[in-house]
């Protein structure tokens, strides 16, 4: 069943892209045929008839596309759901094999952001990608490989430079984790709170885990910030290796060389679905 779910996303997203591609080209004859001719002149009945027929027509492939784009999201909603559902009981049977001494180590608050923050991560990533990677091996299996090897190159060169980065950002999940655990262990023991009075000791005491968090979350930024225009330069190394051999294949005449035929639509379409993946 899932495969037939994915054969569907991928005939949606078919359907959304040539819709998209055919509403922009019919802007073309829109005013060539039905708007440059009459400057200057006086309109008539049959005109304005087959004008507003025209503009019925750019509606419905507008129309036929948003309902491509939403049935392709809604399924692959569906589908990556049932994934993560797998990933989330997976997990919890995980967690009932872990002993006692990991969760000794590890707060309530850090074991529950794997089953919220970093699955719902995972479920973003399914769902932006796994479609759009289908569509571009179906566009051009060859491209795709020229693409995919860039892409690993760019993937190495960004892994030697974001070393850091991704050290800070552990250590802002691992400071939101502590909050996260220590407003949970609060809230569980009010009643103590209240009984012996330690107000005062618990904002202190969050006072400080909550500015560690703003800190690690303020230094994790900043060093991103610096990374991402690097990141966007390397990521348009590719882009700009996948546009000049993608024309390739369409100037040489070998629109049919690994998949369907390779147009200049089918390039455009391809540069995008690039920048997505990418």
């Amino acid at each position: 069943s899932n495969k037939l779910l994915l054969v569907a996303v991928l005939v949606m997203m078919l359907v959304s892209t040539l819709a998209n591609l055919a509403a922009g080209y019919f802007l073309k004859p829109l005013i060539d045929d039905y708007i440059v001719p009459y400057i200057g002149e006086a309109w008539n009945s049959a005109c304005w008839t087959a004008l507003g027929m025209e503009l019925l027509k750019l509606l419905g492939i507008y129309l036929l596309g948003a309902a491509a784009s939403y049935g392709q999201g809604l399924l692959m909603s569906f589908l990556s759901q049932k994934a993560i559902n797998k990933l989330r009981k997976d997990l919890f049977d995980k967690l009932q094999e872990m002993p006692i001494s990991y969760y000794d180590a590890n707060g309530n608050g850090e074991i529950m952001s794997r089953f919220t923050n970093d699955a719902d991560n995972v479920q973003m990533a399914m769902e932006q990608t796994v479609g759009t990677v289908a569509m571009m091996v179906y566009l051009n299996y060859i491209l795709f490989l020229i693409t995919l090897a860039v892409l690993v190159v760019d993937y190495i060169i960004v892994r030697k430079i974001s070393k850091k980065s991704k050290k800070l950002f552990k250590k802002q999940q691992r400071n939101l984790g502590k909050v996260n655990a220590y407003v949970e262990e609060m809230v569980e023991g009010i009643k103590v709170v209240k009984a012996f009075n330690y107000e005062e000791e618990i904002k202190e005491e969050f006072t400080k885990k909550n500015q560690a968090y703003r800190d690690s979350a303020m230094e994790a930024t900043y060093v991103g910030m610096i990374i991402m225009p690097v990141l966007n330069q390397v990521m348009g190394i590719c882009y700009a290796v996948t546009a000049v051999v993608g024309g390739l294949f369409v100037i040489g005449g070998l629109g049919n060389l690994g998949g369907v035929s390779f147009t200049i639509g089918s390039l455009g379409v391809y540069l995008t679905y690039t920048k997505q993946v990418a």
